[in-house]
């Protein structure tokens, strides 16, 4: 389930609002639930609700956006924030606060579904996703995003990681296919890189926090375009 905040004191604003978001749950299938602030000081005051995208005016009588985005900060670095607003230059100032976008008023469906994609894809990409893997006398939870590369050796495998290395049982075959669309692709025939932690691709080798793996001949172009399609991905973030 994906929750939402819609912060806006315009009654005629958030009806439309409103009115997108069940189209686009309509047009999408998501799970979604939202909460209708008519203030930015009422979001800031229900500490007690945890939300993944806010979506809020930045002019409002009380407190308005910015103010209310500089206090949400404080807190939660995370949660993803559109500003929306009539005038373009106050939405620059919301990159002061990490804003993703902002949709200028008045807003049609097709500006408002594009930005809210662009926000559920940042979402998929920065949540933690996890695998477990069978380790000696156990089962061992590892963060992807954690992760840097595996690499194949003596019928097993090793699991470099930010917070260690661990030995698992597996083969470097089917761990590529579970992890086919995570943004992992292979270095060499042993060796399975995470792309988010390339630093650089040069001689014929891949830097990988701090580690310098051999692209093999056969793999060095695809491996290269994997990490460029990636770069491409994360700058429509």
């Amino acid at each position: 389930m994906i929750r939402f905040a819609l912060v806006e004191d315009n009654p005629a604003d958030c009806e439309l609002l409103q009115t997108h978001m069940e189209r686009f749950r309509q047009e999408t299938g998501l799970v979604m639930k939202y909460d209708i602030f008519t203030d930015g000081a009422m979001l800031v005051e229900s500490p007690g609700k945890t939300y993944d995208i806010i979506i809020m005016d930045i002019e409002m009588p009380l407190l308005d956006g910015m103010g209310a985005a500089m206090e949400i900060r404080k807190r939660d670095d995370e949660v993803i924030i559109l500003f929306m607003t009539n005038a373009a230059q106050y939405a620059m100032k919301g990159y002061e606060v990490g804003a993703l976008d902002y949709l200028l008023k008045p807003i049609g469906y097709f500006a408002f579904s594009q930005c809210l994609q662009k926000a559920i894809r940042r979402l998929e990409n920065t949540a933690d996703q996890f695998i477990a893997v069978r380790v000696n006398r156990g089962v061992q939870k590892i963060n992807l995003a954690e992760i840097t590369h595996i690499e194949s050796q003596k019928h097993m495998l090793i699991y470099h990681t930010l917070n260690g290395d661990f030995v698992a049982i597996g083969t470097i075959k089917r761990t590529e296919t579970e992890l086919a669309d995570k943004h992992f692709s292979k270095g060499n025939s042993g060796c399975l890189i995470n792309l988010r932690h390339v630093d650089a691709i040069k001689n014929g080798l891949a830097i990988v926090g701090g580690h310098s793996i051999p692209l093999s001949r056969s793999r060095k172009a695809s491996f290269e375009e994997a990490f460029l399609l990636y770069i491409d991905e994360v700058a429509k973030w």
